[in-house]
């Protein structure tokens, strides 16, 4: 089983600024908004294609503000695995800067619930999402990105700074395998575990 491919930080650094590029008018403004959002919601929450779409505005955000856990509803989730996210400092100010335009001080509708939609209040479509992470990665990287990538980077971030069963949650991994096709450790890695393991014990 290989590695899922996954970002350098440069390369997310790149494709966010491909993202959320300079707009020129005040649609393109609200599009730079809403595409950095997306591109984050991955990169720091590791949703889905499949499951971004049908995020609802109450998920994100409580009375317009955004909340402190981003919450993906089981109903939405692969295998009905939902969960409470935590939200990143830059996910957190992306959530801020969407709502100034997406909601254009009004409440969002309970009519339409749904965070990402079209002008027309058509939801958003895994094409469309597939559409605007590849070609900010074509245009920033000089190669197609996926959203799979993207959370595949999530994961791979979290497996170096955390233990595996906090990202199988945090990941929403219904069985444990899944989370260890990330696991794999560079030459590296494991030098420096072989030294840590023969250093000598400090003194007290």
């Amino acid at each position: 089983m290989t590695t899922p491919r996954i970002l350098s930080t440069p390369e997310q650094d790149k494709l966010l600024d491909a993202l959320s590029a300079s707009p020129h008018s005040p649609h393109t403004w609200y599009t730079s908004r809403r595409n950095r959002l997306v591109g984050l919601l991955m990169l720091d929450a590791g949703l889905r294609a499949s499951e971004l779409i049908k995020l609802n505005v109450s998920d994100a955000y409580f009375d317009q503000a955004p909340r402190t856990h981003l919450e993906i509803p089981n109903s939405i989730a692969k295998y009905s695995v939902g969960g409470s996210i935590p939200i990143s400092d830059r996910l957190n100010a992306a959530l801020v800067a969407y709502a100034e335009r997406a909601f254009d001080n009004r409440p969002p509708s309970p009519h339409h619930p749904l965070l990402f939609q079209h002008s027309t209040r058509r939801p958003l479509s895994r094409r469309t999402i597939h559409r605007i992470i590849s070609d900010a990665g074509t245009q920033s990287l000089g190669r197609p990105v996926f959203p799979h990538m993207l959370r595949h980077t999530f994961i791979d971030r979290l497996r170096t700074v955390t233990d595996l069963p906090t990202v199988q949650l945090l990941a929403r991994h219904k069985h444990l395998s899944s989370t260890q096709q990330y696991t794999h450790p560079t030459l590296a890695q494991t030098a420096d575990a072989i030294r840590a393991m023969n250093r000598p014990p400090v003194q007290p």
